[in-house]
C-alpha cells in the first residue's frame, strides 16, 4: 500500500520542522511498529517522506500487511496531535488522503471481477499488471480512515476474487 496524506495543522508548520522530523523518526521507530511480531517488522507501516508547506504537512507512507497504511496515518496523527499540542499547542485540524494504491498480490480476476470491484463504494480504478491487481481508491477523510473503510474495501475485493476462483455448481 502506497499513500499520501495531507495533516493540516492549526499554525504554522515551518517553525516545527525539526520537531515534526524526530516526530517521523519517533513514529517509525516505535508507533508504527506496535503489534507487529520480531522478524516481521518489514511488513509494518513507513512514512517515507515528509514536506511542509504552510500549515499543512504532507507525508508519504508505504506499508505491508501488519501495520497498514490508512492505521499508521491515524496513529502518526496522534503523535502529532499530543506533541505539538503539549510543546506548542498547535492541534491537528484535518487529515485527508488524496491518494492511495492498494496493490493485491497474486490476483489477476477476470473482465467481469475488475467491473464489480470498479463499482465498489471507494474504488476510483482498478488495473491488473504483471498478474497483480491494483487499485487507486478515491480520495478518503478522517472518518473513513477510522471506520476502516480501506480493510473493508479489501474484504470485499477478496470475497469477489474468491467467488470466481469458486467452483461453479452444475445442474442436472
Amino acid at each position: 500500500m502506497r499513500l499520501e496524506a495531507v495533516l493540516t495543522l492549526s499554525g504554522e508548520a515551518e517553525k516545527l520542522a525539526e520537531t515534526i522530523n524526530m516526530l517521523v523518526e519517533k513514529a517509525n521507530m516505535e508507533t508504527l511498529l506496535k503489534g507487529v511480531p520480531k522478524g516481521l517488522e518489514g511488513e509494518a507501516a513507513r512514512i517515507d517522506e515528509w514536506q511542509i508547506e504552510g500549515a499543512r504537512v504532507k507525508v508519504k507512507v508505504s506499508s505491508g500487511s501488519r501495520v497498514r497504511a490508512p492505521a499508521a496515518i491515524i496513529r502518526f496523527r496522534k503523535l502529532l496531535a499530543e506533541e505539538l499540542g503539549r510543546r506548542f499547542k498547535v492541534g491537528v485540524r484535518r487529515v485527508e488522503v488524496p491518494s492511495l494504491t492498494v496493490e493485491v498480490l497474486e490476483a489477476a480476476p477476470s473482465q467481469a471481477a475488475l467491473t464489480k470491484i470498479r463499482s465498489l463504494e471507494h474504488v476510483e480504478d482498478a488495473r491488473v499488471e504483471g498478474g497483480k491487481l491494483f487499485l487507486n481508491v478515491k480520495p478518503l477523510g478522517e472518518a473513513e480512515l477510522k471506520r476502516n473503510a480501506v480493510d473493508r474495501l479489501l474484504n470485499l475485493v477478496s470475497e469477489i476474487i474468491a467467488a470466481e476462483a469458486a467452483p461453479k455448481a452444475v445442474e442436472a
